[in-house]
């Protein structure tokens, strides 16, 4: 085989090997280009779900619910070993002093109550929410034994805040236990009547209340 041939042949292979090279690397940036396109999909549909049901929970008070006057109902004690001197415990805070641990709450065992719901609310700061649990079956809480879905501890920016907790007892699981956690609720009064409206939809749901105030102070 003369030179000239071994040399064309030469050339053609590497012509071949470029084409390859340049086919594989337009592969990956068409794959890396689409697993961008993907990522970035799911997080935007994911973004868009959690702020719908922010949405839906925030826009609640425009949903019909019979008046509830809860204060005429009999009430019972709530005690908390978390709460001295009518002030809230630092480590029930959600600060650099405190561990964001809910407090120890008891109270008396309610007749024919099935369940109980629990709020703790900042009633000096647009009724903030930052306890919401329900489905209660015993009298205490011990410390630290809600989750963070359930519980945000009290982070006042400055001066002294109210933070009151409610219970009530129930006669069944209310329909829903309302209200956003960390979050303002501007109808408190409003959750409090859901929670006379059975899983049926009939009211007189409450059987009773009991509430214990306790205040806390920004460092």
């Amino acid at each position: 085989m003369n030179r000239r041939i071994i040399a064309g042949l030469v050339v053609l292979s590497l012509a071949f090997s470029a084409v390859a090279c340049s086919s594989k690397t337009t592969e990956t940036i068409v794959t890396t280009t689409e697993a961008l396109e993907t990522t970035t999909v799911t997080s935007e549909t994911t973004t868009s779900v959690e702020t719908t049901e922010e949405i839906s929970e925030v826009s609640e008070t425009t949903i019909e619910i019979p008046e509830f006057d809860y204060e005429s109902l009999p009430t019972f004690e709530v005690t908390s070993a978390n709460l001295n001197d009518g002030v809230w415990d630092v480590v029930i805070s959600n600060t650099s002093l405190g561990e964001n641990q809910s407090p120890e709450l008891s109270w008396e065992e309610v007749e024919g109550a099935t369940t109980y719901a629990v709020y703790m609310v900042d009633v000096t700061a647009g009724n903030w929410l930052h306890l919401k649990a329900g489905d209660i079956t015993t009298t205490t809480l011990e410390a630290g034994s809600l989750s963070s879905t359930q519980y945000v501890g009290p982070y006042p920016p400055s001066g002294t805040h109210d933070y009151v907790v409610y219970v009530f007892a129930l006669k069944s699981g209310p329909t829903k236990v309302r209200g956003v956690l960390d979050n303002s609720n501007a109808e408190l009064d409003f959750l409090f009547a859901s929670l006379d409206v059975n899983e049926s939809g009939e009211t007189g749901n409450v059987i009773s209340y009991g509430v214990l105030p306790g205040t806390y102070s920004a460092e």
